[in-house]
């Protein structure tokens, strides 16, 4: 008995079968074997139906060339989504890593305007502060112009490749 449920299951192949949702969460995709949210599209991903009998013959000469090419017709565009779906995870890759990075530039942009506030409030104490405070003042304007183009640069990247994954 043992002997024969082993050769039944080596002889019957197995087929997998998966529902996999597809979903945008906070510009993120994420595939989840639930919806994680109301615009979840359904994906299916499975191996090849091996369970399939064997497809009937043919005499046809003009079916049977046809045969070899259909397969590498979906190889081929199965290739192109994977290729697109990697090109667009990238692309939120690299959306994640810029607006981290823009916010690192905030942050770094706010620490320096409160130190060269303090520092302006201690000039403002001291005799000859007067031309101190306006030099202070004219480099948390000069900080604020850098930091502000970066953080811009920043924001007109992210922008472009956000419109990218919209194109598509």
């Amino acid at each position: 008995m043992r002997k024969l449920l082993i050769a039944t299951t080596l002889l019957f192949p197995v087929c997998s079968y998966a529902q996999v949702y597809k979903c945008e969460v906070n510009g993120v995709v994420k595939y989840s074997q639930q919806p994680c949210a109301d615009n979840a599209e359904l994906t299916q991903y499975s191996t090849e139906n091996s369970v399939q009998s064997d497809p009937p013959q043919v005499n046809d000469s003009v079916t049977q060339t046809a045969r070899p090419t259909q397969p590498a017709a979906n190889h081929e565009a199965e290739l192109a989504r994977i290729n697109e779906s990697i090109r667009k995870r990238n692309i939120n890759t690299e959306i994640t890593r810029l607006t981290a990075e823009r916010n690192r530039k905030m942050r770094e942009r706010d620490q320096k305007m409160a130190q060269l506030r303090r520092t302006k409030q201690s000039a403002a104490n001291n005799l000859a502060g007067a031309t101190w405070e306006e030099s202070l003042s004219k480099e948390m304007s000069a900080v604020a112009m850098q930091y502000d183009t970066d953080i811009r640069s920043l924001d007109n990247r992210i922008d472009r490749l956000r419109e990218d994954l919209k194109r598509d």
